[in-house]
């Protein structure tokens, strides 16, 4: 089985696409729906719960109550997914689509049939922030180092790890067409995607349009100081570019020669991936493919700063790791123009021991074979 977390519209192609990567013969969607509720459990449950813990102590009767809807819930969602899998009951493995994502509840109710619980880790940042947890039997993980996390946290329950890498470094291997530059070097920058019809968005922390739009403000003020450097924003889509919000923005980015916005999202779908792979430095939000910049040993700016806040992920990371992160225009402003006197933002050395130590030198290009690798040994021992 293989689980994901959002309705598929394109069924047919996603389905090719599985076969060949698992190289198996017959994929079929079915979606999840809940099962039933054993009552006569629940109330088992809740009695012994509230047999275990003194609730009207008044100085935990918050605490407790907390404690009890949690659990009494997460019964409930365990039960519901146990009935929803009483069909598949006979399947060995369940292929997880996004690991912090998969529902803890789901993850037992699997485990309660003896089904093996595989996932891919995407990337390392989610080890280190406590919002985040999960519970799976099998994590093909992206190094020794986040094995080693995994192992020794009280957050992740994990039973197995392999250590393979990140998946889609892969496609900074590809033999995609060279983009050959007019300028002396180019810039790549990753931004985050603004849902430009979101209601929301100025209740979000970090993805609001005020943020938004200090950052591409700032980075063009860096491109129009520098006309001899080719500047390329890139990011999951490019909303922004029509966005009302944005008028004064696209403005200025389209009255700038040397400043470009990649718009075609049709054909390569790891445009993104070949565009680093293609440039001198990187500027980023803190996204999963500046993350993977850095696992290949690109030069790497990572923001970590708007207008709300001057430090929010990497305080978090190693220490190996926060030497890319800025937290003010200023200091973008300074490890930008380190980067144009000596064409590096952390010396060869110190990219080597981040490859080495933290991502165990497996951005290679060979990292999808050894995940079908892992997987086979896997279903040869189910």
């Amino acid at each position: 089985m293989h689980f994901e977390y959002d309705n598929r519209l394109d069924i047919s192609e996603e389905v090719e696409k599985m076969k060949h990567f698992f190289k198996v013969d017959s994929v079929t969607y079915e979606r999840i729906f809940s099962g039933n509720i054993p009552w006569y459990g629940a109330v088992q449950l809740l009695l012994k719960l509230f047999k275990n813990i003194k609730i009207f102590n008044y100085t935990s009767i918050g605490n407790n109550i907390i404690y009890i809807i949690i659990i009494f819930w997460e019964y409930i969602r365990f039960s519901q997914y146990r009935s929803a899998m009483r069909n598949h009951k006979n399947a060995k493995i369940a292929l997880v689509g996004y690991d912090i994502l998969f529902p803890k509840s789901l993850a037992l109710a699997l485990d309660s049939y003896g089904i093996k619980t595989i996932a891919i880790q995407e990337r390392v940042r989610p080890l280190f922030v406590n919002c985040y947890s999960y519970n799976i039997h099998t994590q093909l993980v992206v190094s020794d180092f986040t094995a080693n996390l995994l192992k020794h946290s009280n957050r992740f329950l994990v039973k197995h790890t392999l250590a393979v890498g990140q998946v889609r470094t892969d496609h900074f291997f590809d033999e995609a067409p060279s983009t050959v530059s007019v300028y002396k070097r180019r810039v790549i920058l990753l931004d985050y995607h603004i849902d430009k019809h979101n209601k929301d968005e100025k209740f979000e922390l970090i993805l609001n349009l005020k943020n938004d739009i200090q950052y591409r403000n700032e980075v063009l003020s860096i491109a129009e100081a520098n006309p001899d450097i080719e500047f390329i924003f890139r990011g999951k889509n490019c909303d922004w570019y029509s966005a009302q919000s944005h008028h004064q923005i696209i403005h200025k980015a389209n009255k700038l020669p040397n400043v470009t916005v990649n718009t075609d999202y049709s054909n390569d779908h790891w445009a993104s991936y070949h565009l680093c792979t293609s440039a001198d430095l990187i500027i980023a939000k803190p996204t999963s493919l500046a993350e993977e910049c850095v696992s290949a040993g690109m030069n790497v700016i990572v923001l970590d700063y708007g207008i709300n806040h001057a430090t929010i992920v990497s305080k978090f990371l190693p220490s190996l790791l926060k030497k890319y992160y800025c937290h003010s225009f200023e200091q973008l402003q300074d490890m930008f123009d380190f980067w144009k006197k000596n064409k590096y933002i952390i010396s060869d050395k110190g990219k080597n021991k981040i490859k080495s130590d933290i991502f165990s030198n497996l951005t290679d290009g060979k990292v999808k074979q050894r995940v079908q690798r892992s997987l086979k040994v896997i279903y040869d021992n189910s």
